[in-house]
């Protein structure tokens, strides 16, 4: 049996890396919109080697992920691709027990370490497909997430210890955020405002 499984509706794509405090100290003597006009369009034209960040996509040392936020405005809708029967829909922040952190890669990173936070957010729906044997049942379901500046991130879902595939989806751009943090020595980011 084939299922659709999609996620909606805020989400987007969103990236933590690497970088250093001199280029959070340039970065943070100039206005926000100067860096996320440098980073989504390299139309700055002033600014240093030592300092460039154009395109956002390639801070992603850290984490790097596209996926639909955890909260209740946000919803699961599966669908029997046969039927287009919806056999299943709730608010995905109902899930919570199905969800599970993935390993949180700032553990590994030097406490005070300067981070970059880029975040294209988005509208629309992320789409998986789903092909099994019998009955879609979802207690099966597993939601992996990444915590990236107090937001949870569907990174990838399983079905019974199977991945699904993320295999269409429909979004449309509705905002840009660009903003520098540094890890805790627990190994979480700070508020990922300039600093």
């Amino acid at each position: 049996m084939k299922y659709s499984i999609a996620l909606t509706t805020y989400g987007g794509e969103y990236s933590l890396g690497k970088t250093n405090k001199e280029t959070c100290d340039y970065w943070s003597n100039r206005p926000n919109e100067e860096l996320v006009e440098h980073i989504t369009g390299d139309t700055i034209k002033d600014v240093p080697d030592e300092y460039y960040l154009y395109p956002f996509f390639d801070q992603t040392d850290v984490i790097h992920t596209n996926g639909v936020e955890v909260n209740n405005h946000n919803y699961l809708e599966v669908v029997n691709e046969d039927s287009q029967e919806t056999v299943y829909e709730v608010p995905l922040g109902s899930l919570r027990e199905q969800m599970q952190m993935i390993d949180n890669p700032l553990k590994e990173l030097k406490e005070d370490q300067i981070l970059i936070l880029t975040v294209s957010s988005e509208k629309g729906s992320w789409e998986y497909d789903l092909e099994i044997d019998t009955e879609f049942d979802p207690k099966n379901l597993r939601f992996f997430l990444h915590d990236l500046d107090e937001t949870l991130v569907v990174d990838y879902i399983e079905y019974d210890d199977t991945v699904c595939e993320l295999t269409d989806g429909s979004t449309r751009g509705v905002s840009f955020y660009a903003g520098f943090g540094r890890v805790y020595d627990d190994g979480k980011p700070t508020n990922t405002s300039l600093i």
